[in-house]
C-alpha cells in the first residue's frame, strides 16, 4: 500500500476515532431522531457528553421516548470542581500537562488541541440542577444526582411504568 494511501487511513481512523465520543448523542446535538423505535431501550447511559448538546431538553424528551417504561436512564460527567484549589489543580493537569504529553508522545497537533479542548469544554458545566430540573422536565421520574471528589457526577432518572 502507498504511504499516503496508509497516511490518508491512519487519518481518518482517527477522525472516526475522535467522533465516536459523539456519536452516541450526535444526533441530539444536530437535531436529527434517532433511529430508535419508542420504548425499546432498558437501560440508557450517556457518559462525558452533556456539555457537548446543544439541547439538552430536546435530547432527554428523546431519552424518555427511546426508554422503556420503568427503564432507567444514567448521565454520567466530570466536571469543573466548585473548590478553587482543586479548580486551579485540574486546570493545570488538563488544561497544559495533559494535552502537552499528548502531544509530547503523539507528536500530532491535533491531539494536543484535542486534549486542550477537553478542559475547555469542562470550565464552565451545567449546574447538577439544571440538568436535575432537565430529567424532571423530560417526565423522568426518581432523579437524583450524586457527586464524588467534587469531580465526578451521575445523574439518574426512571420513567414511570405508565
Amino acid at each position: 500500500m502507498p504511504a499516503d494511501d496508509a497516511a490518508q487511513r491512519r487519518e481518518l481512523a482517527r477522525a472516526f476515532a475522535l467522533n465516536q465520543k459523539l456519536l452516541v448523542c450526535g444526533n441530539f446535538a444536530w437535531g436529527r431522531r434517532p433511529a430508535r423505535a419508542d420504548d425499546t431501550i432498558d437501560f440508557l447511559v450517556m457518559g462525558d457528553a452533556i456539555r457537548h448538546i446543544a439541547a439538552l431538553d430536546k435530547c432527554l424528551l428523546e431519552f424518555h421516548r427511546v426508554v422503556k417504561p420503568g427503564g432507567t436512564v444514567l448521565l454520567l460527567e466530570v466536571s469543573c470542581p466548585s473548590r478553587t484549589i482543586y479548580r486551579t489543580t485540574l486546570a493545570r493537569y488538563l488544561g497544559r500537562g495533559v494535552p502537552y504529553l499528548s502531544y509530547w508522545i503523539t507528536r500530532e497537533p491535533k491531539v494536543r488541541m484535542l486534549m486542550a479542548d477537553h478542559w475547555e469544554t469542562m470550565k464552565d458545566p451545567l449546574p447538577p440542577s439544571a440538568i436535575t430540573d432537565s430529567m424532571k422536565a423530560a417526565s423522568f421520574t426518581r432523579v437524583v444526582c450524586e457527586g464524588w471528589f467534587d469531580l465526578f457526577r451521575s445523574h439518574a432518572g426512571r420513567k414511570s411504568e405508565a
